[in-house]
């Protein structure tokens, strides 16, 4: 770290210019100082540019820890006026784009309210990027007319901005998202379509970022407008620079956009182009499902927490209750005692004993009631705090009433498979049987990763562990060795 910058800082200059891993490598000493105490920043802002950085490095699992961390901490913030707006609203907003692209569009919807809802109190110069946000959550959940609303919201909010280079700036990429949506969808408003390409063509050389989609989509509104030519030339160029600027998501939307317009003009091209965007859309759709199935996942787990938590909770009041009902009655029946000790003392010697008795059973329960009230706080502070997903999704056939339908109806299929694979390697785990039960199946390794809901990497690497178990040389065939046994 350098005298004058700080690691999160640091690694906020090297964003865009500087190597992904390097930047989360220098970003991971503020988490560490944050997580200490030791960073100037508030720690949600150095969590949530870490989240930020971990969904850029497609590490959406990791991206999201670190983000709902980082929400945990500005919820725990108390003084409203300590909260610096601009962390906050990043937070915010990556946290709804997160949950927009695992498909949680509720959720994505409710972060980007809170987003607004903060803007509105002490800065609204975010409101217009959060209003098109909000647009893009429709958009994907195929809600046009709200899509369309909220575009038209943000671009109006513009004009409230106070700072002219920023109110300029903001302008030109809400009008840019507008076009974009009238393009993209060109049955929902055809009569937008002339408008949308003059706005993108006349914003071409204004934000260097957006001049490939702009060149993009202003060529594939020419070919809808029927100047099929120009439009053609304009996609083919931009098409070529999404090859050298942009990822494979977007090089996908390039292609794809491209093969469109060639169908429509009936271009020999497209026999050329299909192979490749075939096989970029089918990896970009195999990411999108485990997306998804990652973002269902969540949900499922969210769910089964807060029951959980709603349970320790109902556990906690009604041993509560009870405690309180011991309490009361042992006050009622300590007074009750002294009161009749105090006129029967020397005649109900025995008596006193057994009331003694009675007076120390009592509060023995309590004391072992109070000892359940201690386990079941400890537990639920447990849970609270530490139970954080640790794996991209936890193995669906290890749930327990799945796993032994699994079980039952495959040891009807191949009786003593499992039985001899215990025999013959008896230090197997349960997930390496359900593995080779999968393979017994011959199903491939896409199969046995929706199945278990890993990735495709862990298939491969638990598939090399149980090489190694088996201690199999290398010319014999992990699947053939499983299904002849």
């Amino acid at each position: 770290m350098t005298d004058s910058l700080s690691h999160h800082e640091l690694a906020s200059k090297m964003l865009y210019h500087q190597p992904l891993l390097e930047c989360i490598a220098e970003q991971q000493k503020a988490v560490d100082d944050a997580r200490e105490h030791r960073s100037k920043e508030p720690a949600y802002e150095v969590l949530s540019q870490m989240g930020y950085m971990q969904c850029r490095a497609g590490n959406y699992l990791k991206g999201l820890e670190y983000l709902l961390e980082a929400n945990d901490s500005l919820k725990k913030i108390t003084n409203p006026d300590s909260t610096r707006t601009e962390g906050a609203v990043m937070l915010l907003g990556n946290l709804s784009n997160l949950y927009t692209r695992l498909a949680l569009y509720d959720e994505a919807k409710e972060k980007n309210t809170e987003a607004i809802n903060l803007c509105k109190t002490i800065n609204r110069s975010r409101i217009a990027d959060l209003l098109r946000m909000r647009a893009i959550i429709y958009e994907h959940e195929n809600m046009l007319d709200s899509a369309n609303f909220y575009y038209d919201e943000a671009l109006a909010e513009c004009a409230n901005i106070e700072n002219e280079n920023h109110r300029r700036n903001h302008t030109i990429v809400n009008e840019n998202s507008r076009a974009y949506f009238y393009i993209e969808h060109p049955d929902y408003a055809p009569d937008s379509i002339r408008n949308a390409v003059d706005a993108l063509e006349r914003n071409l050389d204004k934000y260097p970022h957006s001049y490939s989609t702009n060149l993009l989509l202003s060529g594939r509104g020419h070919v809808l407008l029927g100047n099929t030519d120009k439009g053609l030339q304009q996609m083919e160029k931009a098409v070529e620079l999404y090859r050298n600027e942009r990822g494979d998501e977007d090089l996908e939307f390039g292609l794809r956009m491209l093969a469109i317009s060639y169908a429509t003009a009936g271009s020999h091209k497209l026999n050329k182009l299909y192979p490749e965007v075939t096989a970029l859309h089918d990896s970009i759709m195999n990411r999108q499902k485990a997306n998804a199935l990652l973002g269902k996942d969540f949900q499922y787990r969210t769910i089964e927490l807060n029951n959980e938590i709603e349970l320790m909770h109902s556990k906690l009041q009604t041993t509560r209750q009870h405690i309180i009902y011991i309490i009361t009655i042992c006050v009622l029946l300590i007074s009750s005692t002294i009161i009749f000790l105090f006129f029967r003392r020397k005649q109900q010697k025995q008596l006193l004993q057994q009331k003694e008795q009675s007076i120390n059973m009592l509060i023995a329960d309590r004391i072992s009631l109070n000892a359940q009230i201690d386990k079941l706080n400890s537990e639920l502070s447990q849970r609270s705090t530490d139970d954080t997903p640790q794996t991209l999704v936890n193995p669906l056939l290890l749930e327990k009433d799945n796993e032994i339908r699994f079980r039952k109806i495959f040891y009807e299929l191949h009786p003593g498979f499992v039985e001899k694979l215990r025999d013959d390697f008896p230090n197997l785990t349960a997930g390496n049987e359900l593995l080779c039960m999968l393979i017994k199946l011959r199903k491939s390794n896409d199969d046995i990763a929706l199945a278990l809901g890993i990735s495709r990497e862990s298939v491969a690497t638990a598939r090399y562990r149980l090489r190694t178990w088996f201690k199999l040389p290398k010319d014999v065939d992990l699947n053939e060795f499983i299904q002849n046994r």
